[in-house]
């Protein structure tokens, strides 16, 4: 079994993709739910998400992401599943939530771990944590299942502090089956 050193480059690939500070979607009112088979999971959003899939190769070491992003009314919200190639790479929640924060150019502010049950039995581990830089301030959670890891984030202009939409997006998250696609 092998441990992920370096994952970086998702939480790069995550945080360069929102533009926090000029957000400004629709008001959200009209919650949209996703569910996403091929990725495991079902989560609710305040806008349609945008879908995007793409193959990278960090270290040596290829991986696949799927990501659905939200972005209204100065916040983002996503949910990233990423699975390696390699079926025994193990995930490193720390390495996740440091790279993420880096991604950020900020600073993890709070942190804390527990299981992540799954609806169709057992649980996975989980550290949720919340990163702030100067602009924005995330609250977001990591979940390994073997060779994959989700990333489950919400953000917001920091002047917003963390609005209940976010929250809502975050405790909506459920893990399911994964089906081929």
């Amino acid at each position: 079994m092998r441990f992920v050193n370096v994952i970086a480059a998702l939480g790069t690939a995550i945080g360069a993709s929102f533009d926090f500070g000029l957000a400004q979607g629709a008001e959200p009112a009209n919650w949209v739910q996703v569910a996403a088979p091929e990725s495991g999971f079902s989560a609710s959003f305040p806008a349609q998400p945008q879908m995007e899939r793409s193959s990278h190769t960090q270290a040596g070491e290829a991986y696949q992401s799927t990501r659905h992003t939200a972005v209204v009314e100065d916040m983002a919200m996503a949910v990233d599943y990423s699975v390696y190639s390699d079926p025994t790479m193990r995930i490193d929640l720390q390495k996740v939530m440091n790279g993420f924060a880096d991604a950020m150019h900020g600073k993890v502010t709070a942190k804390w771990e527990r299981s992540y049950p799954r609806s169709f039995g057992g649980a996975l581990p989980m550290l949720e944590y919340t990163v702030q830089n100067g602009d924005t301030i995330c609250r977001a959670g990591a979940i390994a299942d073997g060779p994959g890891v989700y990333q489950v984030i919400g953000c917001a202009n920091k002047a917003a502090a963390m609005p209940a939409d976010i929250e809502r997006m975050l405790s909506s998250f459920k893990l399911m089956p994964r089906t081929r696609s």
